[in-house]
């Protein structure tokens, strides 16, 4: 079973429930792919945890992240947060599907980052086709687990 950490606009999404839904749906085709989610959300939310202080938010979220075989990131709002876990997950050898809905604009630069043959950026037009570009990323990865269960 492999740890897929879901990464996603929060603090600067101008929608946070429609983010959290959209975290939660890319959750789900994990979960139903046979594997385990961190949604952050979940747990560093700004607007549910917002007691927690930036250093504990950071701690919790690293060691997650570290702890990932694998990252899904969506690039439909620009952030800070996961332009830095993007860094950190490649850095680490971890493999990336960067998503982003149709018609939303994609920094050249991460593009260009992410293309090799361990990360990818992929569009999608509705959930569905989130979902299943998911499975198929988790899937495709699963012959490569660095741990078990």
């Amino acid at each position: 079973m492999m740890k897929v950490y879901i990464s996603g606009a929060l603090q600067a999404s101008r929608d946070l429930a429609g983010a959290r839904a959209l975290y939660e749906a890319a959750a789900l085709a994990v979960e139903e792919a046979g594997h385990t989610p961190y949604l952050p959300h979940k747990h560093t939310d700004p607007v549910k945890a917002a007691d927690l202080d930036a250093v504990s938010v950071f701690r919790r979220d690293m060691a997650n992240l570290r702890a990932a075989d694998l990252v899904v990131a969506f690039l439909d709002e620009p952030s800070l947060g996961v332009g830095a876990e993007l860094v950190l997950a490649r850095e680490a050898g971890t493999p990336v599907l960067a998503l982003h809905a149709a018609g939303t604009g994609v920094s050249r630069f991460v593009a260009g980052y992410l293309s090799d043959r361990r990360s990818r950026v992929e569009t999608y037009v509705d959930r569905q086709g989130m979902a299943d570009a998911v499975v198929t990323f988790v899937t495709a990865h699963e012959p490569h687990l660095r741990r078990v269960s």
